[in-house]
C-alpha cells in the first residue's frame, strides 16, 4: 500500500512515519518538496506517485489563535480534498475543539457537532474542515481530543510538561484543574491502523478513550511516584471546561478494544523521557506559565 503523509514532522506525523515506515510504502515530502498551497504542484505530485492513501496531519501551527491559522489550514485542505480522485483515500484528524471549548465537552457525541460552532481560529478551521466532508465518500475525519505520547511539545501539553517538572525537580503547577479525555500515541496508531486496513460508511468520529480523568490526578500521580520536589501549585481553585468525549461509534466499528492504562502509559513517557533528557531545553521547562 501507498501512503503520503503530510506534516510528518508535527507530533502526530512524527509518531506516524516511525510506526508504518516499515509497514507500507511510506512517503513524507517536506513542505519544500511539496506545498499544499500550491495546488498545481499538488496535483502534479499527486499524479506522478498514485498513492492509495493520503494521511494529512497538515495543519498551519505557527500560532493557533492567528487569523492565518484558518486561512491556510483551509486552503491546505480544500486543495487536497479538490484532488480527490487522484488517491483512494484520505485520512485527516479533527480536534475535540470541532464542539466548542468555550463550554463543557462532556462525553461529546458526533451528532453534537454544529450546536455550538467554535470561537477561536483553530476549533473554527477543524470544524469548517469537517462540515465540508459530508459529501465525500473518501474522506475521513478521526476527531482527536488528548493524545499524547513522545515527541509532543513537551512545553505545552500538559502530561509530559508534569513529568518534565518532576524529572528536574520543580513544582507542578497546574493553572486551572478540569476532566481531560487522553488518549495514548500507541493506542492511537493501533486505531489508525484499523482505519488504513479497513473501509468505511462514515465520514466522521471520535477517537478517544471515552474515559476522563482530573488533571490533579495525573500531576499527584507523577508527584508521588517520581517527584523530589512533592509540590504541586493549583492556581486557580475554579474547575475549568470538561474536555471528554464519547467513542461509542468508533467501538462499534472496530470492537473491542483494549486501551493502555493511562498511569502504566505515564510510566512509560517517563521513561521515554530519562532516556532523551539531552533533547529538551531546560530553561523554556523552568520559564514556562502553565496555562492548563
Amino acid at each position: 500500500m501507498k501512503i503520503l503523509l503530510t506534516g510528518s514532522s508535527s507530533f502526530i506525523g512524527r509518531n506516524i512515519k516511525e510506526y508504518f515506515e516499515n509497514k507500507y510504502e511510506l512517503q513524507y515530502p517536506s513542505h519544500r518538496e511539496l506545498d499544499l498551497l500550491n495546488i498545481e504542484n499538488l496535483k502534479k505530485y499527486l499524479i506522478e506517485h498514485n498513492f492509495d492513501i493520503v494521511i494529512n496531519c497538515a495543519m498551519y501551527n505557527k500560532n493557533f489563535n492567528h487569523p492565518d491559522m484558518l486561512e491556510h489550514s483551509l486552503r491546505m485542505f480544500y486543495n487536497l480534498k479538490s484532488c480527490s480522485s487522484l488517491y483512494k483515500k484520505m485520512i485527516y484528524f479533527g480536534s475535540g475543539a470541532e464542539y466548542g471549548k468555550q463550554k463543557d465537552i462532556s462525553f461529546a457525541r458526533e451528532s453534537d457537532i454544529g450546536k455550538v460552532v467554535p470561537y477561536n481560529y483553530y476549533g473554527l478551521a477543524k470544524y469548517a474542515i469537517n462540515q465540508s466532508i459530508s459529501d465525500c465518500d473518501n474522506i475521513l475525519n478521526l476527531r482527536l481530543f488528548g493524545v499524547y505520547g513522545k515527541y509532543e511539545d513537551y512545553n505545552s501539553k500538559f502530561i509530559s510538561n508534569m513529568i518534565l517538572d518532576s524529572i528536574y525537580a520543580l513544582p507542578q503547577v497546574i493553572n486551572q484543574n478540569s476532566l481531560f479525555d487522553y488518549l495514548y500515541i500507541d493506542d492511537f496508531l493501533k486505531i489508525l491502523e484499523y482505519f488504513i486496513e479497513h473501509n468505511i460508511d462514515y465520514t466522521d468520529m471520535n477517537v478517544c478513550s471515552g474515559q476522563g480523568i482530573y488533571l490533579t490526578d495525573i500531576a499527584k500521580y507523577i508527584c508521588e511516584k517520581y517527584s523530589s520536589n512533592k509540590k504541586i501549585i493549583l492556581k486557580n481553585d475554579k474547575t475549568g471546561f470538561e474536555y471528554t468525549g464519547s467513542n461509542k461509534k468508533m467501538l462499534d466499528i472496530i470492537g473491542d478494544f483494549k486501551f493502555t492504562d493511562i498511569f502504566l502509559a505515564i510510566d512509560k513517557l517517563y521513561n521515554w523521557y530519562e532516556k532523551n533528557i539531552e533533547s529538551i531545553n531546560y530553561y523554556k521547562i523552568k520559564g514556562k506559565n502553565n496555562g492548563y
